[in-house]
């Protein structure tokens, strides 16, 4: 009994250890200082209208320096932050003399910050600056930096990082970036054993030294695999449309944009127009699928329109069968019509589409809609059997479809009983599943469900009855096998 106890006590302990500590508000998130080692989890999107901003994240917060990041070159961040899918929007920075500025000041290795983004940021730091983390060695999945990073200092300079050590996937930097020396789109420098993959940068960035990237300002180290910039690249010497410099490392299926950068140049990577840039080609080494098509892979593309962006920014609909449609394989009596209705969710539909095919999926009828229509109905149908889906489509060519549902109808009046158990058929807009055994009608139906239900019985009694003859006659036959026969004196 003791052990049992200490097993449950044992588990309630380990459920308290790994909950993660929910960020609700500024101060939430300002409390992260406090404990740089736990798991916190962000819950709900932060601005500037919320409670705390002007105390934490404001031009007027801690005395004009607005945010102070979490972590620094002493006391580093070694936890992990899930944004959720979450916004930060609003966050301000004004330490011009401080090294190790962003969101996080400084991210230790063992630690992770997913799924976040910041919009209409404006940090300005010395050096180490960026607009997620000043310096990281962390892993970064699925995050982006969208406004200005300003380094006033001399090095570490970039969108995203102002360096990096560590394993970055699924990110990107938008905005601007001005700084002196080692300046890049998303990182300033990426150093050691630090890979940067399937991320991109499409942030300007002037600087007025040296060791200027659209993506990069400086390779040392690790690795860029699938990334990409678009950004303007301007200012001193030793520039790149993807990187500045490269003193070690290597990059891989990598690109920039010669005509929107300025530069037809670069240490790093492969220069494109802009029009290859948008063209789903250049990138075949990449997962990725034009928007239409996209399921999940990891990039996608409106092919000779935009960039190529990431999967996680798609915004897919969803659609589903609603009330009065009639479920898959129903057989509907009385009705030479089809009804069907749809619910959709979706922020920025396009076209709805409502498909109509016989039963060997010719087309009959495609209708298309860009008024927000949520259903149709077919009339005037013969008798037979139809199948049908409904697919919506997004401005950004995003598309979701519903699963196909096979129906039949019958324009002759429905019957008081089916002709088989299970058969569905409907009564006015109710649908209903006979059972044959319990029907009304004595007809053909319950004749056949009786005999499939007495036919086994029979057989059994059958066989049992032909298995006693069997028996007696053996029985009969060694009992005369073995009979005494009256001897000749008798």
């Amino acid at each position: 009994m003791k052990k049992l106890l200490l097993l449950f006590f044992s588990i309630f302990l380990i459920g308290i250890v790994s909950a993660l500590t929910e960020i609700s508000s500024w101060e939430d998130l300002a409390g992260m200082n406090n404990d740089l080692s736990e798991d916190y989890i962000l819950m709900n999107d932060l601005n500037s209208s919320d409670t705390g901003y002007n105390t934490y994240a404001s031009p007027t917060a801690n005395g004009g320096a607005g945010w102070l990041p979490i972590g620094n070159l002493t006391n580093n961040f070694t936890g992990t932050f899930d944004g959720d899918g979450h916004t930060i929007s609003d966050l301000y920075i004004n330490r011009s003399t401080i090294d190790y500025i962003g969101l996080f000041g400084y991210s230790d290795s063992g630690s992770e910050i997913s799924n976040v983004g910041l919009i209409n940021g404006n940090i300005t730091g010395s050096q180490w600056v960026g607009g997620l983390v000043g310096t990281t060695y962390s892993t970064t999945i699925n995050s982006f930096y969208d406004g200005n990073v300003t380094c006033t200092g001399s090095n570490f300079c970039g969108g995203l990082f102002g360096s990096n050590f560590g394993l970055v996937n699924n990110s990107y930097s938008l905005g601007s970036v001005v700084g002196l020396y080692r300046a890049g789109g998303l990182t300033g420098t990426n150093n050691g054993n630090g890979i940067i993959s399937n991320s991109y940068s499409q942030s300007s960035v002037y600087a007025t030294m040296s060791y200027i990237g659209g993506f990069s300002g400086q390779i040392s180290g690790g690795e860029l695999r699938n990334v990409y910039s678009t950004g303007s690249v301007s200012g001193g010497s030793s520039m790149g449309g993807l990187v500045g410099y490269h003193t070690g490392g290597s990059s891989t299926n990598c690109f920039w944009d010669t005509q929107t950068s300025g530069l037809g140049t670069s240490t790093d990577g492969t220069g494109k127009t802009t029009a290859q840039m948008k063209d789903i080609t250049t990138f075949s080494a990449w997962d990725i699928a034009l928007t239409k098509d996209w399921t999940d892979e990891t990039w996608f593309i409106k092919d000779g329109i935009d960039y190529a962006r990431l999967g996680f920014e798609a915004s897919v609909p969803t659609i589903s069968y609603a009330e009065g449609t009639a479920n898959d394989n129903a057989i509907l009596f009385s009705r030479d019509y089809i009804f069907v209705n749809v619910s959709v969710t979706i922020e920025d539909e396009d076209i709805i589409t409502f498909y109509l095919l016989d039963s060997e999926d010719n087309p009959l009828s495609t209708d298309s809609y860009n008024d927000s229509s949520r259903d149709i109905t077919w009339t005037s149908l013969d008798d037979g059997t139809y199948k049908y889906y409904v697919s919506v489509n997004t401005t950004e060519s995003f598309k979701a479809q519903t699963p196909q549902r096979t129906i039949t109808i019958y324009n002759l009046a429905e019957r008081d009983y089916p002709l088989f158990s299970g058969e569905i058929v409907y009564t006015g807009e109710r649908q209903d599943i006979y059972d044959v055994s319990r029907s009304t009608g004595a007809g053909i139906g319950k004749f056949f469900e009786y005999l499939k239900i007495a036919l086994p019985v029979l057989l059994v009694g059958l066989a049992f009855f032909v298995i006693i003859i069997i028996v007696g006659m053996a029985f009969k036959n060694l009992f005369q096998k073995f009979q005494l026969k009256p001897s000749k004196e008798e």
